[in-house]
């Protein structure tokens, strides 16, 4: 008896495989007796495009239909919505009927036509999922990050030209280009993903990568801590720093959150402060994030000759309570660093290998000014601009997961000699996978410093940090 089983399953196997063909062929022959045409997906796609074309109207209607469309291809959900309904009526219309193709798997006819008309193509449904961290395109193979790991899809494009014409568009959509000429595109999607693509000869075959921020409105006690990113007390502990204006720099390797954690810091900055923000490009956008708040951003505009560092000089003039440096790169770490001995406190992120090697790294891009500049000094100046470090880094969990941890909390604390101690306050112990609190408090100047601003040291000392 029991042998007999599997191949009866076989059997009931081989039915519902006949049964669902046989469900097909007849859909097939229902939509022809309705007088639909049946296509392929690509002569969909080719139709719509044409219709699409043909815009009828004034100039000024056929310039917004124009920026309806490129918005839609940005990601923009109301623009996305009126195009799907257009596609939607074209295909109505002109009664066309398509095989359920590979990008059909989770998509409507139109919502695929979309996808492959005005949309991100083969990566339209993948860039947005809500924990979808980046989408790459090596070529014709798609991958996604996860948790800081990438993953083949087994999706794929047609072919190289099809990924080619879908990095034209995205281009023209958000108002730059690529091309032979123009190897390097930078832009970004609407729900601010960052865009980057490259083609040949800079790169061996056509790539797309789009960045998302999945965390859309990050908080240090709630979200950050339900990450494992940090635990409540370090979150407590930066809440105060940053309430009495400590200047803080926000350090880690390539994808390891510092712009994350840069934000949810400034979320605890007082609302009554004046904020000033720069960027190489706007990603925070904190004035949108946090609206009704005096918060202004700035970006360096290199086509126009504004370097980050031309950028920085006039902040200081725009009275600010505080300011935030997206990421200092170069020769804007002098200014910053000037600008946090002038007393206007300020918070900046930097790319840094190790944590022992931030002040080196600082010292460098300072020099990037031009000037001349004595080590000693130089390295004394930087510890007495900036009180605290932040140092983050991924931490690997398994081979399909990461997650990015605060490793330490340190207050650089200068000395009579000129050297920089740097005192440790928050430690993560690898081994042990979680966070220890050193013998360590901050120093009697840090105090000082905050009570100006009306820091309590009771806050402080409940802490056991003081």
């Amino acid at each position: 008896m029991d042998a007999i089983l599997p191949a009866r399953r076989q059997r009931n196997n081989f039915s519902i495989v006949e049964q669902l063909q046989k469900e097909k062929q007849e859909k097939k022959k229902t939509t022809a007796n309705r007088g639909y045409q049946h296509r392929t997906l690509e002569e969909v796609v080719k139709i719509v495009q044409d219709f699409l074309k043909k815009t009828d109207g004034t100039a000024e209607e056929q310039d917004e239909h124009k920026e309806m469309v490129h918005q839609a291809g940005l990601g923009n959900p109301v623009a996305q919505e009126k195009v799907k309904a257009i596609i939607k009526q074209i295909i109505y219309d002109n009664m066309l009927y398509a095989s359920i193709g590979e990008l059909q798997e989770r998509m409507s006819l139109w919502e695929a036509v979309f996808a492959l008309t005005v949309g991100a193509g083969y990566v339209e449904d993948l860039y947005k999922g809500k924990d979808i961290e980046e989408v790459q395109v090596n070529g014709t193979e798609i991958y996604i990050m996860k948790d800081g790991v990438s993953v083949k899809f087994p999706r794929v494009f047609d072919t190289i030209e099809q990924v080619i014409r879908l990095q034209e568009r995205l281009a023209l959509y958000g108002r730059a280009r690529i091309n032979e000429q123009h190897p390097i595109c930078h832009t970004y999607m609407y729900n601010k993903a960052r865009l980057t693509m490259t083609q040949a000869p800079y790169s061996a075959f056509p790539t797309i990568a789009i960045r998302n921020f999945i965390l859309k409105d990050p908080d240090l006690h709630t979200t950050l801590v339900d990450r494992g990113t940090l635990n409540k007390a370090m979150a407590q502990f930066l809440s105060l720093l940053v309430k009495y204006h400590a200047s803080i720099i926000v350090a880690g390797g390539t994808k390891t959150g510092k712009t994350t954690t840069l934000y949810a810091l400034a979320k605890e900055i007082p609302v009554l402060e004046r904020v000033l923000s720069l960027e190489t490009e706007m990603e925070m956008r904190l004035d949108e994030r946090l609206p009704g708040r005096n918060i202004v951003p700035f970006q360096a505009v290199p086509e126009l000759g504004i370097s980050m560092e031309d950028a920085f000089k006039p902040l200081l003039r725009e009275s600010p309570d505080r300011i935030i440096i997206g990421e200092i790169r170069g020769s804007e770490a002098s200014q910053a660093v000037q600008a946090a001995l002038r007393g206007h406190d300020t918070m900046v992120s930097l790319h840094s290998k190790y944590r022992s090697m931030i002040i080196t790294d600082i010292m460098d891009m300072v020099k990037q000014d031009g000037r001349s500049h004595d080590d000693n000094l130089l390295k004394n100046r930087i510890g007495r601009a900036f009180n605290i470090v932040v140092y983050q880094r991924f931490v690997k969990v398994h081979d399909y997961k990461n997650i990015r941890v605060m490793t330490e909390i340190t207050e650089i604390v200068p000395t009579e000699s000129g050297e920089n101690e740097m005192r440790p306050i928050f430690l993560w112990n690898m081994e042990k996978k979680d966070w220890e609190r050193t013998e360590h408090k901050i120093s009697d100047e840090l105090m000082e410093h905050m009570i100006s601003y009306g820091a309590i040291p009771e806050e402080f000392k409940e802490m056991d940090v003081y």
